[in-house]
């Protein structure tokens, strides 16, 4: 009987998280909004959370977001404005790379010190 009344807490606790989530995820895609004001929303909606748990549950968005998208987060005044974007093929291929003034890759000198290796094993090899 404790393990039937155990697992449907469980059950009731998981459906509420994804609930949840899934109202931060929609919410989130369509505009900039802040811990408070998701507070609010959730109060329209009749599900009571805190402030703290709203915020807790934004930092596990990460694990529920597309490949292509990413939670950004804007700072004005005292509050923080949440926001689900999509990633840019620019974007991502800045962060992939190390880029000079000149926009040419700087050699890395781990790199330069690897071939130096492998030309002198290869050398001694033949």
């Amino acid at each position: 009987m404790r393990i039937l009344l155990f697992s449907r807490h469980i059950l009731s606790w998981i459906m509420k998280k994804s609930k949840r989530i899934s109202i931060l995820l929609n919410q989130l895609k369509e505009s900039k909004l802040s811990a408070y004001d998701l507070h609010t929303i959730f109060k329209n909606k009749n599900i009571n959370i805190s402030i703290r748990q709203i915020q807790r549950d934004i930092n596990e968005l990460e694990n529920y977001l597309d490949k292509t998208e990413i939670l950004d987060k804007v700072k004005s005044e005292k509050k923080i404005f949440y926001f689900i974007s999509k990633k840019s093929k620019l974007n991502a291929d800045k962060l992939n790379s190390i880029e000079t003034f000149f926009y040419y890759p700087i050699e890395n000198e781990i790199d330069t010190s690897i071939n130096l290796f492998d030309t002198a094993i290869n050398q001694r090899s033949t």
